[in-house]
Order: C-alpha cells, then sequence, then structure tokens
C-alpha cells in the first residue's frame, strides 16, 4: 500500500469516527422543546376561530376571527366590531383575511360583506361594499402592488382599487374564484385560482392564464 492511499484511508476512518462520536452529541444539543401559550376567550379572544394574522411595524398582532378584529399587544387584546348603526366601524365581523401595509400604516380587513381599511394611528375605518364597486362581498386575498393600488381576490374575479380615487375596475377569473394574490421580487402579480395559475399583464392591463410551456420562459 503506497502513502498516498494510506493517507486516504486513515482520512476516511477519522471522518467516520468522528461522526459517530461527536454527532450524536452535537445533535441532542441543537434540540430545542418548544413552549407554547394558549391564548383563548379567558384571555380576551373575541373568537377562537382564527383565520388571518399580521404583525404590524411595531411588532404588534392583529388577528381575523369570527367575531371580528383583535388587536394584541402582548399583554391584553381591544376586539373592534361591526356596529350596524355606524358607517365608520368594522363593516361585518366575519373575517377572512388581513393585509398590513407599513408604508401607510394601514390594516386592510377583508370580510364576507367587503372590506375594511383601518387607518390604525387614527382609529378609523373606512368601509367598502358591492355599492361602492367590488364585484363580490366575500375577500379571500389582499395585496398591494408597485403602483400603490390595492388587489383584492374576491369569489367573483379580481379586484383593483386606486385608493385615492375610491375607484374599482373588475377582472375576470376564468373559474371565477381568486383563491390567493403574490407580487414577486419583480413586481409581477400571480393570482391563485382554481383553473390554473394566472399573471396580471400590468401593460395591457390584462389577465394571462399561464400554460406549462410558458413557464420556462419566465
Amino acid at each position: 500500500m503506497n502513502v498516498q492511499k494510506l493517507k486516504s484511508n486513515l482520512l476516511v476512518l477519522f471522518l467516520i469516527l468522528n461522526y459517530f462520536f461527536f454527532a450524536p452529541a452535537v445533535s441532542s444539543a441543537e434540540i430545542i422543546n418548544p413552549v407554547f401559550d394558549h391564548l383563548n376567550r379567558d384571555d380576551g379572544l373575541s373568537n377562537l376561530s382564527i383565520s388571518s394574522i399580521v404583525e404590524d411595524k411595531y411588532g404588534f398582532l392583529w388577528f381575523g376571527t369570527q367575531s371580528g378584529l383583535n388587536y394584541y399587544n402582548g399583554r391584553e387584546f381591544i376586539t373592534y366590531s361591526h356596529n350596524p348603526h355606524s358607517n365608520s366601524a368594522l363593516i361585518h365581523n366575519l373575517i377572512q383575511t388581513l393585509y398590513y401595509d407599513s408604508t401607510e400604516h394601514q390594516l386592510w380587513i377583508g370580510t364576507y360583506q367587503g372590506i375594511s381599511r383601518l387607518d390604525i394611528a387614527a382609529n378609523t375605518f373606512e368601509n367598502y361594499s358591492v355599492a361602492d364597486g367590488l364585484s363580490n362581498p366575500i375577500i379571500i386575498a389582499i395585496t398591494k402592488d408597485i403602483n400603490g393600488d390595492l388587489l383584492f381576490g374576491t369569489m367573483n374575479g379580481l379586484n383593483r382599487l386606486n385608493p385615492e380615487s375610491g375607484e374599482f375596475e373588475y377582472y375576470e377569473i376564468p373559474g371565477e374564484v381568486v383563491r390567493d394574490i403574490f407580487v414577486d421580487s419583480k413586481d409581477r402579480v400571480w393570482i391563485a385560482s382554481y383553473q390554473g395559475l394566472l399573471k396580471y399583464d400590468r401593460v395591457n392591463n390584462l389577465i394571462e392564464k399561464l400554460r406549462s410551456n410558458s413557464l420556462e420562459n419566465l
């Protein structure tokens, strides 16, 4: 056996022994046993059914529930509820999704009866419903595009809101239902539907259905 081959064999043996002697100790040291706190109605949560969670830029948490919006500061909950006698309260208690706009420090709330925008600093709501141009009252997904427009996925198509004018634009979606919306690192808007993946063509202002061969050129 030549010297080079002997060195190689000794190196392999060293690595094997090193693994068996030290790997278990390292692995056991890295084991973390998580501890969970259970927050419920006794802590102030308005409902045990949570549909959406976001964190604002100050580290506070917001929970969308089936009985209103819950704000949590780490010590206590504050609940925002629908008031049928007020136009400046939460539009509906049954919340489906939340979107936090960190630039404006605003919370967009998608419910089963439309949209509420909460100006967190002013603690005021502005509401949008079918009467304002929404194609459907049930809001499933919310995001913001590069132009500052808000995009809402509903049970009947995609809605784009210009927050300055307050006007909605409707986009028909194959299968009608928008399951999710995502803006990627290239500011492209992707839409998940029951009939596949879609992409918003900003130049031509239309929705493009993607096929398997077109994904290769993205």
